[in-house]
């Protein structure tokens, strides 16, 4: 394998491109030009304007909208359950805020863990099964399923008695 190899930029000898001081002057990067530095900075420069240019058209374009990761759990619960936006003060956000803490405090999950579910059984449930059941009605389903049970359960086995009982109907 050949060393690719350049005049020295001070005493004109050959020297490797790559090389730190040339061994003839003792002058620094003689492989380096002013040219390869110049080529250097503008291609530094052109990828910073695009990685610019792509993230200002990738922005949302209206600035006081949420993003995605800004909306609460409730709110995305509600969106998807809506299959559309909704406000959101909308009541059926109240609700969600309501049956995930209510639910969390009885099971221990996390909020997003029992959205996480939630969702996964309604998917579950239309993808194999043909049927359409709304977040809220599983939620509530589950909530109920909770509440005066003395006997510990998850909301996972919860949301599987859910897929079970709802397939068979």
């Amino acid at each position: 394998m050949t060393e690719s190899v350049t005049e020295c930029i001070a005493c004109g000898k050959e020297v490797s491109r790559s090389a730190r001081t040339c061994p003839h002057c003792g002058q620094k990067r003689p492989g380096v030009s002013g040219k390869d530095k110049a080529n250097g900075c503008l291609v530094i420069i052109t990828v910073g304007l695009l990685i610019g240019l792509f993230t200002w058209l990738s922005s949302d374009s209206d600035p006081s909208s949420t993003s995605t990761a800004d909306q609460s759990i409730e709110y995305k619960l509600a969106t998807i359950n809506a299959d559309g936006m909704v406000n959101e003060n909308d009541v059926t956000v109240n609700r969600f805020r309501y049956l995930l803490k209510s639910i969390s405090e009885r099971t221990g999950d996390t909020p997003e863990r029992i959205a996480d579910l939630t969702v996964f059984t309604q998917n579950k449930l239309r993808d194999e099964f043909g049927k359409e059941i709304g977040l809220l009605e599983l939620m509530e389903g589950g909530n109920k399923a909770l509440s005066g049970n003395n006997v510990s359960v998850t909301y996972k086995e919860i949301m599987a008695m859910m897929i079970v009982m709802l397939s068979q109907q």
